[in-house]
């Protein structure tokens, strides 16, 4: 080994060791700071220990003054309040008379320190103050001897819950599931919600909250089978009422859902044996084909023909003006009557569109004032308020029949004598009371006075339909457009 190797082999065991040398001294710093905290602990636990025994000092202190207050409460012959069920009156006591009957039973007795504690009518809120901020101790261990019995019962209890909530679920024939889900499906059908409600993990859960043992129906069963059956079931009742009223009037528009499937609505009106009003939706008639005058005919007619109803007892329909649908009911032969809310429409929009200089800036301060009104809740609020001021209310922006037979003369005579009845009378209610003195006039006053003067209940009808049909359920049948349509206007609240 020459002299090179030599002195890199002294160079690499000099490095060495000074990095033991180095280590050893940390070693040495680190065993300082081990000793210093063993001291401290030492002197931790001596001082822990000495608060100890001060504490038992005071502990025994308290009991030894304590044991003569025990023996003053027992010469008082304290006794238990009659008829007590809450843990607290375990520290509490009455005084007795010499006969040992309780003196004064809103007067209890503390049994620690012998104070009174007012109470009124058994009220235990002042002895639960009194234990709470005079004995602490005691106050803590209220009600411990009765949580065990408690805690099994609260552990019995769950395991009756955890039971009934195993339990088997209603049989689909049973009664109690046949009524509940036809609670569900009346509620789907009436607030027009689309199928998939039965779905939704919120609804399901509500429904197993009120229920564990119902099993809701899945979409396919409320689409295909519950919903034709209650459209059935309606149907019938429907069919029943109208198949022996003597007359009655219609009414019929067309409308196109957001998808563009062409629908034809049909309602009916009619006045009961007891003079009552009723309206009923019978039809959102799917019309696919072009809607000419022979195609509305005969839809028209066909609708009639499902329902049964005659039509000799048809008093008049009313439409709008479209030239399509007048066309077809005049080729039926059916008492025409045309809509009075679109005819007001027309004479207004045709008597303004004639000066349109004069009201073109009326027209536009209107509607800059109903946007305001629209876009601004500050600005409706103080509407309404000025409306509640004003006592307003608070809004946001007779037919004749003329007999036709002889006979009837002297019946009309003394009818014309009648004296005019005021605005505020239920002229329905008059023939009501008047159908006896008047019983030919009595028929037609039931024939002519269910005809609408407007096409509105149409318009209703389309507003249902526009809530069923949406954007967001424009796969739906039409047949299923029209079932849901029925049952929403004629399922009773």
């Amino acid at each position: 080994m020459d002299s090179a190797d030599l002195e890199s082999v002294h160079a690499t065991v000099w490095a060495q060791g000074t990095r033991i040398h180095q280590q050893e001294g940390q070693l040495s710093a680190v065993c300082v700071v081990v000793n210093k905290l063993k001291d401290r602990q030492q002197s931790f636990q001596a001082l822990v220990g000495e608060e100890v025994g001060h504490l038992r000092t005071q502990i025994q202190q308290l009991s030894a003054a304590s044991e003569p207050r025990a023996e003053q409460r027992e010469e008082k012959m304290l006794i238990a309040k009659p008829n007590a069920t809450a843990p607290v009156w375990e520290y509490f006591g009455l005084k007795t008379n010499e006969q040992g009957e309780p003196i004064n039973t809103d007067e209890p007795v503390c049994r620690i320190c012998s104070k009174v504690v007012a109470t009124k009518k058994g009220n235990t809120t002042n002895l639960h103050a009194h234990l709470k901020h005079n004995h602490p101790t005691q106050f803590s261990q209220l009600g411990k001897k009765t949580a065990p019995r408690d805690a099994d019962l609260s552990s019995r209890q769950s395991t009756l819950t955890e039971a009934f909530g195993r339990q088997s679920k209603y049989k689909r024939n049973s009664a109690k599931w046949c009524a509940l889900t036809e609670s569900v499906v009346r509620y789907i059908a009436k607030e027009m919600l689309p199928f998939n409600t039965v779905e939704k993990p919120a609804f399901r859960e509500m429904l197993q909250t009120f229920d564990r043992q119902y099993e809701l129906p899945v979409r396919k069963y409320m689409s295909q089978t519950a919903i034709p059956e209650l459209y059935n079931r309606v149907k019938d009742d429907t069919l029943k009422e109208i198949k022996d009223i003597a007359f009655y009037s219609a009414t019929t528009d067309m409308w196109s859902s957001s998808n563009m499937t062409p629908y034809m609505s049909l309602t009916i009106h009619y006045i009961t044996a007891d003079w009552t009003l009723h309206s009923k939706c019978l039809e959102s008639r799917y019309v696919p084909d072009n809607h000419t005058v022979d195609t509305l005919a005969e839809n028209l007619k066909a609708a009639l023909a499902d329902w049964g109803l005659d039509e000799n007892k048809l008093a008049c329909i009313t439409t709008d003006n479209g030239a399509n649908i007048v066309a077809a009911i005049r080729n039926l032969g059916w008492p025409w009557l045309n809509c009075f809310g679109h005819n007001l429409y027309l004479a207004v929009s045709h008597g303004l569109d004639s000066d349109k200089d004069r009201t073109a800036r009326a027209i536009g301060l209107c509607r800059s004032l109903v946007n305001i009104f629209l876009m601004s809740w500050i600005k409706k609020r103080d509407l309404r308020k000025a409306q509640g001021e004003a006592n307003l209310p608070q809004n946001s922006l007779v037919l004749a029949a003329v007999p036709k037979r002889v006979q009837a003369d002297a019946e009309l005579t003394k009818f014309l004598q009648e004296d005019t009845l005021d605005a505020s009378s239920d002229p329905l209610m008059w023939w009501h009371d008047n159908q006896r003195r008047y019983p030919l006039m009595a028929k037609l006053a039931q024939k002519y006075m269910c005809i609408c003067a407007t096409s509105t209940s149409s318009e209703r009808m389309f507003s249902t339909a526009g809530n069923i049909a949406t954007p967001e359920r424009s796969c739906l049948k039409p047949h299923k457009v029209n079932m849901l349509v029925f049952l929403a206007r004629n399922l009773p609240n």
